[in-house]
C-alpha cells in the first residue's frame, strides 16, 4: 500500500469518484453532492491506494484560523475518513 497527501484542488475527477464509491461502500445514504460539498471546504486529502493503484483509504483535512481570547491560532480538522476492511491491519 501507498499513501499520498494531495491538494483537494488538484485532485482528479477519478480520484474523487473512488473516493466517494468506498464511501458509499460503507455509509448509508451517502449522496454524491454531499460529498462534493464537503471536499470543497477541505485544503488536502490522504489518499491510501493498494498495489493496483485502487483507492482503499482516505482521509481530508482542512486547516483553518479560530481566535481565542483575540489570539488567531491554527486548527487542523479532520474530515470525511475511510479505510476499506481489506486495508485494516496492524501488521504490514
Amino acid at each position: 500500500m501507498k499513501a499520498e497527501v494531495q491538494p483537494t484542488m488538484q485532485l482528479q475527477e477519478a480520484d474523487k469518484a473512488g473516493m466517494f464509491r468506498l464511501l458509499d461502500m460503507h455509509f448509508l445514504h451517502a449522496r454524491r453532492e454531499d460529498f462534493e460539498a464537503d471536499l470543497a471546504n477541505k485544503n488536502w486529502a490522504v489518499i491510501v491506494r493498494n498495489r493496483d493503484g485502487a483507492i482503499v483509504g482516505f482521509s481530508t483535512m482542512a486547516l483553518y484560523r479560530s481566535s481565542c481570547n483575540r489570539i488567531a491560532d491554527p486548527v487542523l480538522c479532520s474530515g470525511d475518513t475511510i479505510v476499506d476492511r481489506t486495508a485494516r491491519s496492524s501488521s504490514r
